[in-house]
């Protein structure tokens, strides 16, 4: 189903992906400057989260410095999910283009020879 070399999942194109920060998950989430495949103003985006049962609805910001931010419902996303510095997001839009689709990738360690998830 993956196609990590394409960047691309059956029916969808990778916008971007990305190791979050601390001010991603307390704050306003910064989008790479390399993202592709994002509305260029402040349009609502329809995303569907991880689980696949929620529709969340974001705005990608450009601010005066040419930074984008993810707003609107980030916050609730990010403190409902629980998310944590060093957890991996992956934002993809359906190559139909109706919407956007997340994934989430959590942080975890290896401790005697078991993975460990971090929440």
């Amino acid at each position: 189903m993956f196609g990590f070399g394409l960047w691309t999942m059956e029916g969808y194109v990778l916008c971007f992906e990305k190791k979050l920060s601390a001010t991603d998950v307390t704050r306003n989430m910064e989008i790479p400057k390399w993202a592709l495949h994002l509305p260029p103003g402040n349009e609502i985006m329809y995303v569907l989260d991880p689980n696949g049962e929620t529709t969340w609805q974001f705005i990608c910001s450009t601010r005066n410095s040419g930074r984008r931010s993810m707003l609107y419902q980030w916050m609730s996303f990010a403190e409902k999910k629980k998310l944590m510095p060093d957890d991996i997001l992956r934002f993809y839009r359906s190559t139909n283009g109706d919407g956007y689709l997340m994934e989430l990738e959590r942080h975890s360690i290896r401790l005697f020879g078991v993975t460990i998830q971090i929440s």
